[in-house]
């Protein structure tokens, strides 16, 4: 049974030692990471990144390595956010907000919020060695954007700050950016500048001439009130007036159109009694006419028959054996008797 144990327990202890063995000498790099392999030992001649130590050959997954001479790096593969605030808004344990001058040196307490993906590891590991990418992004890369972003606020009125903060904002995005790429393999994907926290005596003037334009702005707001109050009853006052002058106008339009229709009424009656005239008056025309026709062939017929009686008398008186002849009275038919017409001429 001793000896049972001693093995057993030797069993155990070869088991520890071998776990323990494998676990110095294997690491696994987390999913959306990389890693690289800095050796101590690593030669010029080795496949390593020029000017460090570090083997140029990325890994993924569980590697092994010497735990004596060798130590993984790793690199996020993804974006990483960071909040440099103050502890009152922030999360971090300290505060982080950064200083910022002013046009005048007044300092400025800013907020920042920032987005960075690493996109060139062996540029990153040529700038920053073996630095962890956390202690990158919270020291060097924070201490970039401090002095880029100071320069940039330098340019500008302490009251101004405030309300330049989105075209500041955007001057240091595209410096930052710049600089963090092309020298440092980091992509920058957020700047945004957060609170502002002024010196206390300029954000009493601030507040103070706020206050004051906010009272000229209100005064302005209820003048233009007024104003649209009193023009918005002078277009109600209009459109009275506008419909009243319709309402008259189409008043004097219909006054005028039954006016025109009893005119024109009254003129189809003259037309019409005019047209009863002027038929009377050819009815009458006509009548005359006929009177005067009858009353000539009335005489006509009277000169006649009394040529013709004139005629039988002087006929008688020559010679009353002789028998009246009737002619047409152009002469024709008696034109033989001896003295005739001699007769008729004398009796003339």
């Amino acid at each position: 049974m001793k000896k049972f144990c001693i093995v057993l327990a030797f069993v155990l202890v070869v088991t520890i030692a071998g776990l323990i063995g494998y676990a110095a000498t294997h690491e696994t790099i987390p999913a959306g990471y990389v890693g690289y392999v800095y050796d101590r030992n690593a030669k010029p001649t080795d496949d390593v990144i020029e000017g460090t130590s570090v083997l140029a050959a990325e890994r993924t997954g569980r590697i092994r390595i010497d735990p004596i001479a060798q130590e993984v790096l790793t690199y996020p593969t993804t974006i990483i956010s960071q909040n440099w605030t103050s502890l009152a808004e922030g999360d971090n344990k300290e505060d982080m907000s950064m200083q910022v001058a002013s046009q005048e040196g007044k300092n400025v307490d800013a907020d920042i919020y920032i987005s960075v993906r690493p996109v060139d590891i062996e540029k990153i590991i040529k700038s920053f060695g073996t630095k962890s990418f956390d202690s990158i992004l919270n020291n060097d890369i924070y201490g970039l954007t401090k002095g880029k972003l100071s320069t940039v606020s330098q340019a500008y009125s302490v009251y101004d700050i405030q309300s330049s903060r989105a075209e500041i904002q955007s001057e240091v995005f595209s410096i930052l950016s710049e600089t963090l790429e092309d020298i440092y393999g980091v992509e920058l994907i957020r700047f945004e500048i957060g609170t502002l926290n002024l010196p206390e005596d300029i954000q009493q003037k601030i507040d103070q001439k706020t206050e004051a334009q906010n009272e000229v702005e209100l005064a302005k707001l209820a003048r233009e009130k007024q104003d649209e109050l009193n023009q918005q009853l002078v277009d109600e006052q209009k459109a009275q007036s506008e419909k009243e002058l319709m309402q008259r106008q189409t008043e004097a339009d219909a006054a005028a159109y039954e006016q025109k229709k009893a005119a024109e009424a009254q003129l189809a009656v003259s037309e019409a009694n005019v047209s009863i005239a002027e038929q009377n008056l050819e009815i009458a025309k006509l009548e005359k006419e006929a009177e005067l026709e009858k009353q000539k062939a009335y005489t006509e017929e009277y000169f006649r028959d009394r040529e013709l009686s004139i005629q039988e008398a002087a006929v008688k008186a020559v010679n009353s054996s002789v028998k009246t002849i009737i002619t047409s009275g152009d002469g024709e038919g008696y034109g033989a008797l001896v003295g005739f017409k001699e007769i008729l001429r004398a009796l003339e």
